[in-house]
């Protein structure tokens, strides 16, 4: 069996994504792995301001700030007494950043979520899982918790 040394697990902060890490914090203490969270903040919308205190630069910012602090909450009670955790927050496309970051990091495994949507709410949507697999250079596991199975 493969030895994992880096695990990068996605999340957006639901409940969905626990079991994610619940898996991911099993894999790690097997492999003794180096793990990293990684939390994406959408793109945002450049709006015209008619201010200078309030530009795109000051927007990204405060989001990234606010998502640091939002990520360090959500996992604190997840990943209690854990050692060898790197949290990091990315603006942009999901996918892409997860997928960026996996080949930066020279990561293993990446452990994700599925909110389980089919049909239209599926094409509506979208996927993450279904992107980060496909243009992901390492494994992907897919975690559907238990309330979805």
């Amino acid at each position: 069996m493969k030895q994992f040394k880096k695990l990068l697990i996605a999340t957006d902060f639901s409940e969905l994504s626990t079991a994610a890490i619940e898996f991911g914090r099993s894999l790690i203490s097997r492999y003794k792995a180096k793990l990293y969270i990684i939390h994406v903040v959408d793109n945002l919308p450049t709006m015209a301001m008619r201010t200078t205190e309030l530009t795109a630069d000051t927007v990204a910012h405060n989001a990234e700030t606010r998502a640091k602090k939002e990520l360090k909450n959500f996992i604190a009670p997840r990943l209690k007494g854990m050692k060898n955790v790197s949290t990091v927050v990315k603006i942009g496309e999901a996918h892409e950043e997860i997928v960026n970051f996996a080949k930066k990091q020279k990561v293993d495994l990446i452990v994700l979520a599925t909110h389980g949507r089919t049909g239209l709410a599926h094409v509506l949507i979208g996927s993450v899982a279904e992107k980060v697999v496909r243009h992901s250079p390492v494994p992907v596991l897919t975690v559907k918790p238990a309330g979805l199975r």
